[in-house]
């Protein structure tokens, strides 16, 4: 199974299990080239399940080489597991008893190797803060990732960019001229899909995410 992995590097480790069940299982080191994919970049996750051969490099490190699928097919690219998950998407709000509608969603925003990004805001009070959410927050989730050097597609580093994300959006929200003067606010519920079928959450306020398959 893969530990971990640093796409924007390009190298990980993936854990070998050993022949004798009471020795410790070996972390080895995996890099981009020796991942057989499809086509297009590598893209390997936390907790992925891949066959591979162990090697040993010039340095007399071992590693990991001809990294398949655990059926020993070419792993599919980044670009290929986007296509896969075959996306359809639907919204819908309702007003109910409020003057004027406040809610306001994005869908489908390709962040590249971050994934597709979705999100909901559910206005309060008025429509400022939540339009300004659907405008900037995936925008701000590619600016921050350029600031965060070891980021990679796992669900630590996603959770740490989400997290600064909303964090810094927050504070850019009231240094917004005319923001003091606004007294309305909005939740924020954000899910990114990265190659693999179970979305990377975020959330603030009293929203909740709920993932089936149907």
């Amino acid at each position: 199974a893969v530990i971990s992995y640093n796409a924007k590097k390009g190298f990980g480790f993936v854990r070998c299990r050993q022949e004798d069940p009471d020795d410790p299982p070996q972390d080895v080191f995996v890099h981009r080239q020796a991942v057989v994919v499809q086509a297009g970049s590598a893209l390997l996750s936390e907790g992925q399940l891949v066959s591979f051969v162990l090697s040993v490099d010039d340095t007399g490190r071992t590693c990991a080489l001809d990294v398949r699928s655990p059926d020993g097919d070419p792993l599919p690219g980044l670009e290929e597991a986007k296509a896969c998950l075959d996306l359809r998407t639907h919204t819908e709000s309702w007003r109910g008893l409020k003057d004027e509608q406040q809610d306001r969603y994005t869908t489908g925003e390709d962040l590249g190797e971050v994934g597709t990004y979705f999100a909901v805001f559910d206005g309060h009070g008025g429509t400022f803060t939540a339009d300004h959410l659907a405008k900037f927050l995936h925008k701000n989730v590619l600016i921050r990732k350029q600031g965060l050097p070891n980021w990679q597609a796992s669900e630590g580093s996603m959770r740490r960019l989400l997290t600064d994300t909303f964090l810094t959006t927050d504070r850019e929200l009231m240094k917004l001229p005319g923001y003091a003067k606004v007294k309305d606010g909005s939740t924020a519920l954000v899910a990114i899909l990265s190659g693999q079928r179970t979305p990377s959450p975020g959330a603030v306020g009293d929203v909740r995410l709920y993932v089936a398959n149907v």
